[in-house]
């Protein structure tokens, strides 16, 4: 008689479908952060320069969806 082990089966689903929620979300909400790039561009030209270069901050690669995804 074979045993399922639904354990390992529910953990996977669960994986997997935690996945695809957090891929629909970040897909979702890309168009709405490159929108407000403009914006966030005005207000981070506001900083002064020592602060910018403190934290080795560029604006260009801000907006890059890599850094969207580790925001």
């Amino acid at each position: 008689m074979m045993v399922i082990e639904t354990n390992n089966l529910t953990k996977s689903y669960g994986k997997i479908s935690l996945g695809l929620v957090q891929a629909l979300f970040l897909l979702g909400m890309y168009p709405i952060f490159m929108d407000s790039k403009v914006n966030m561009t005005e207000v981070l030209n506001n900083f002064p320069e020592p602060f910018m270069k403190a934290f080795s901050f560029q604006i260009d690669s801000f907006y890059q969806f890599e850094s969207f995804c580790f925001l």
